[in-house]
C-alpha cells in the first residue's frame, strides 16, 4: 500500500470478525486497537481511514459472538469515519452462503455497494470529484 498516491487517498478498513470469534477477545480492547491503528495510519500516511463495521454471522462460533460484534460496532460508532452498511446489521438469510459465515453473491453485492457509498461520502467530504483510481490502476467514475 506504500505505492498509493497520497493525495485524496481513502483507505476503507474492512474489519474481519475472526478476532471476535476467540472467546478470550474483549470487544473494548479490539475497538481501541482498531481506533489506534486507523488514527496512526492516517497520520503517518496522510490519508483518510474509514472504519467499516464488523459483520455478524448466521452460524456463531460461540453464543455471544454476535453480541460482541454489536459491542465493537457500538464503540466504533463514536469515530467520525465509522461506516455502517444499511441492511447488514441484521442480514437476511439469503445474504449468507451455506456456511453461515461468509456472504453469498447477494450479500457481497450489498457490502460492495456499501463500501462504495463510504468511499464516495469520504471523497465528497474532502471536496474531491467523483473519479476514483483504485490501487490496481482502474479508474471508476460515479455519477453525482
Amino acid at each position: 500500500m506504500d505505492d498509493l498516491p497520497i493525495k485524496d487517498t481513502i483507505l476503507y478498513l474492512n474489519v474481519g470478525s475472526n478476532d471476535v470469534a476467540d472467546p478470550a477477545c474483549r470487544p473494548s480492547q479490539l475497538a481501541c486497537a482498531l481506533r489506534l491503528y486507523s488514527r496512526r495510519y492516517a497520520e503517518r500516511k496522510r490519508v483518510q481511514v474509514v472504519i467499516g463495521q464488523l459483520h455478524k454471522r448466521r452460524k456463531q462460533p460461540h453464543p455471544h459472538f454476535n453480541d460482541r460484534v454489536d459491542e465493537v460496532n457500538r464503540i466504533l460508532q463514536a469515530e467520525p469515519d465509522f461506516w455502517k452498511i444499511k441492511g447488514l446489521h441484521q442480514p437476511p438469510e439469503d445474504y449468507y452462503r451455506y456456511d453461515g459465515v461468509h456472504y453469498s453473491k447477494k450479500g457481497c453485492h450489498k457490502m460492495s455497494r456499501g463500501i462504495r457509498g463510504a468511499v464516495l461520502r469520504a471523497l465528497a467530504r474532502k471536496g474531491v470529484d467523483m473519479t476514483i483510481r483504485s490501487h490496481v490502476g482502474n479508474i471508476l467514475t460515479f455519477p453525482q
